[in-house]
């Protein structure tokens, strides 16, 4: 299995990801650290069962770190489109963390928002022609169901979600939203023309000189440096919700070395 014959399913990619780590080698030894800190911090939750605020907290702090370890597994394969993709994932994932922590009714948000999408998705696939027609008489009624379910916990409207950029608002992350959520939206998450120029070779003239299909290392520092900091910010409202300021030390040790290297790779992009 070579990388000409199977492209990032090749066996050859140990080569790209040895490379990297050496290239970057402060990188991931902070990536390494810190994952390894945080996971062992996540493991010993212990979120009471029938205290909603911690069970969906930790539910949520899960997410984040598995987005975070996901998003390195492919940023050190050079898919970074992916990878950003990720690092987006958990910066939202954050964000819905810090208002679960700000405040334990958001959880009922959550709830609400759930069952707004389910409706919607189970009144499109019903009510259109073409996607009914695939289905089963027992999955129909199935849909039927959660449409009845969802009108009956609200009789006299709709559920209503909840906007994103809002909740960044309301609980001090805007700088998260703008930096990591809003910007890999236009060059990783969705197929613009900033996301597809990784996917091509210019010329001296911005001109396209050929289609690329490779592992590449360009924005891989970036990549990592906003993934540690999505997980970073996610420390702080899981430490309040349970009460273990040792989440908040791992942010406090974990945030110099992050700052650093940040400060360093801004310099670097200067020169």
């Amino acid at each position: 299995m070579t990388f000409k014959t199977d492209g990032f399913l090749s066996g050859d990619l140990h080569i790209f990801i040895n490379q990297s780590h050496i290239d970057f080698k402060e990188w991931f030894e902070l990536v390494a650290d810190l994952n390894k800190t945080t996971f062992l911090a996540l493991t010993n939750l212990q979120p009471l069962k029938d205290n909603k605020q911690q069970l969906t907290a930790a539910l949520l702090f899960s997410r984040a770190v598995q987005s975070f370890q996901a998003a390195i597994l492919l940023a050190e394969r050079g898919m970074t489109s992916e990878a950003r993709t990720l690092v987006r994932s958990c910066a939202e994932t954050a964000i819905v963390l810090a208002a679960v922590g700000k405040d334990a009714s958001f959880v009922l948000k959550l709830v609400e928002s759930h069952q707004k999408h389910s409706s919607q998705v189970a009144k499109a696939l019903s009510s259109n022609p073409e996607a009914a027609a695939e289905l089963s008489t027992f999955t129909l009624a199935s849909l039927q169901r959660v449409i009845d379910d969802v009108d009956a916990l609200f009789p006299n409207g709709k559920p209503n979600g909840y906007i994103l950029k809002d909740v960044a608002k309301d609980v001090g992350l805007m700088g998260l939203y703008d930096t990591v959520f809003r910007s890999t939206s236009g060059d990783a998450a969705h197929p613009t023309i900033g996301a597809l120029t990784r996917h091509m070779y210019q010329d001296e003239a911005g001109e396209i000189s050929d289609l690329r299909f490779e592992p590449a290392q360009e924005d891989l520092p970036h990549t990592l440096s906003m993934s540690i900091s999505t997980l970073l910010h996610a420390l702080t409202p899981i430490s309040e919700v349970f009460q273990k300021p040792e989440f908040e030390r791992i942010k406090d040790d974990f945030l110099p070395r992050w700052k650093l290297l940040q400060m360093q790779y801004e310099v670097n992009q200067v020169k």
